[in-house]
């Protein structure tokens, strides 16, 4: 299993772990041990909640309709790094067995071009956050100390775009 070095290749399958679960916001945070995260999904009900009684079941029942159940739920996630060299293999084959074009918008695109990013800077990744359309990430640069720059995902998108011509010009 080849061994997950760069912050690119680190947060990519960390963010396909995401794409997973439907996460949409979230904050990443670098450990000593892996990567926390948190963020929120829209919400599933457990198959049983999803059988709505009609008007009329309800009436002749006496019962009350059910309040909306929430809209987002929160997650709590941890990642090592070993967890994450497991999530990218397995997600390599699957890669290799099909063939599709990257959505540059997807979670794991976006992290990693963040970690490429913070790379690029020569700097050292401490976190990052996204909500709707706004990322903020925050690293340690050499020169700088601790430092928040603040993106949206469309200038991210260009970003990325450079990055994957540069990589299509390797292979």
């Amino acid at each position: 299993m080849a061994e997950l070095q760069s912050y690119s290749q680190q947060l990519r399958p960390l963010g396909q772990r995401l794409e997973g679960l439907g996460i949409e916001r979230y904050s990443i945070r670098l450990e000593a041990d892996g990567y926390r995260g948190t963020g929120t999904k829209r919400y599933q009900p457990p198959a049983e909640e999803k059988v709505e009684k009609s008007l009329w079941q309800r009436i002749r029942e006496g019962s009350e309709p059910a309040p909306p159940p929430p809209a987002f739920e929160n997650v709590d996630l941890r990642f090592t790094i070993e967890e994450l060299e497991r999530i990218d293999a397995n997600a390599q084959r699957q890669r290799s067995a099909e063939v599709s074009a990257s959505d540059a918008h997807s979670p794991s695109q976006i992290l990693r071009a963040v970690g490429a990013l913070v790379e690029q800077k020569g700097g050292r990744f401490l976190a990052v956050s996204k909500t709707d359309l706004d990322l903020v990430i925050e690293y340690e640069s050499a020169g700088k100390g601790p430092t928040v720059e603040k993106f949206t995902v469309s200038s991210l998108y260009d970003f990325w775009v450079r990055m994957y011509k540069r990589r299509g010009k390797r292979e």
